[in-house]
């Protein structure tokens, strides 16, 4: 590094310049976190929203869970047995 070659004085620029840098990076990361609060905070809210305008929709055409069921499940697949050849066991 030119601080440990050059003089003193570059040494106390590198110094502050490095205190600056920890000092904007500190201040990012707290930004950071903040903006992530944030963030879950208003897809909270949306998803309550969203869960309220659902069950008013399905209020109004009488939609019950039973009529929902299936839209919201996947499909399983039927499993199938081979049985083994020559034997007849499964």
């Amino acid at each position: 590094m030119g601080c440990l070659k050059g003089p003193k004085l570059n040494c106390e620029i590198y110094a502050k310049a490095g205190s600056v840098i920890m000092g904007n990076l500190e201040q990012l990361l707290k930004q950071k976190e903040d903006l992530e609060r944030q963030i879950e905070e208003a897809l909270s809210a949306e998803r309550g929203n969203a869960i309220l305008q659902i069950k008013n929709i399905c209020q109004q055409f009488n939609i019950k869970y039973a009529d929902l069921k299936p839209h919201l499940t996947k499909q399983r697949s039927k499993r199938v047995t081979k049985l083994s050849a020559g034997n007849g066991t499964a």
